[in-house]
């Protein structure tokens, strides 16, 4: 249902309207009055500062900001390196387990001997340089790994002479061993005797390795001549009746 006007309401809602009207049309008055003075007008506002302006304000950018920052910190001492680096231990030469012969960490020593009593004793020398190893008597096997600039004489070895991770590296042996590995080595001189030579059962194997030479010495000690052979590097395949074959590319003085 509509509300029904109240007698009366109407009078004094024109009252109001009447009043308010008032208001406002004095109110425009003083505007135009004010206008009306000019530059005068302005002169009791409040005057802006260059410190109030906004291009001289340090928080313009709108970022919160916050206690003044601390001194920087004086410079401290450089850290040493990582606790991942290699490090290099202390120098072995000992029999562990009654079975196997290490030496290890030998920096500049030319005169090291190994001295194996038992056949079943291996030698396996690790992370050397600049020295000489001699391994006296028959042992079972021999490894050097991660070498440099290192030789190794040894008489007789029942399975093998293994060299692994190395450079700049001379092996000679003066007795017998029925193969000689070489792995992922860089510059390697392996003296071998005439006779060892001569056994069709000896074999050189090689992998991922460079500047591998075979030195074949002759029987006769006071003999200079040492027959020189290098062995492959490079190789060349080619499919032949559906078969690929491999063959080593040709190398002078072998």
């Amino acid at each position: 249902l509509l509300l029904q006007e109240r007698p009366g309401s109407s009078s004094k809602a024109a009252a109001t309207s009447g009043t308010a009207g008032g208001a406002a049309a004095g109110g425009l008055q003083d505007v135009l009055k004010a206008l009306k003075q000019g530059t005068a007008v302005t002169s009791g506002l409040r005057k802006v500062t260059d410190d109030m302006k906004s291009k001289s304000r340090t928080e313009r950018s709108g970022h919160i900001t916050s206690a003044p920052a601390a001194a920087a910190a004086p410079p401290t001492a450089r850290q040493p390196a990582a606790a991942g680096a290699a490090k290099t231990g202390p120098p072995k030469l000992q029999l562990e387990q009654e079975r196997k012969w290490v030496v290890e960490n030998q920096i500049g020593q030319q005169q090291l001997v190994v001295t194996t009593t038992d056949s079943k004793h291996s030698v396996y020398i690790f992370n050397c340089s600049n020295s000489v190893v001699h391994v006296k008597g028959k042992c079972n096997a021999i490894s050097v790994d991660k070498c440099k600039k290192v030789g190794v004489l040894f008489e007789d070895v029942i399975a093998l002479c293994e060299l692994v991770n190395c450079s700049s590296i001379q092996v000679q042996c003066t007795g017998a061993a029925p193969t000689v590995s070489i792995d992922k080595c860089d510059g390697v001189q392996a003296y071998i005797p005439a006779a060892l030579a001569a056994n069709p059962n000896f074999q050189v194997v090689t992998a991922k390795s460079s500047e591998v030479n075979l030195l074949v010495v002759a029987e006769d000690s006071e003999a200079e001549d040492v027959a020189e052979h290098a062995v492959p590097e490079q190789f060349i395949s080619v499919f032949r009746n559906g078969k690929l074959v491999t063959t080593a590319a040709s190398h002078g003085g072998g």
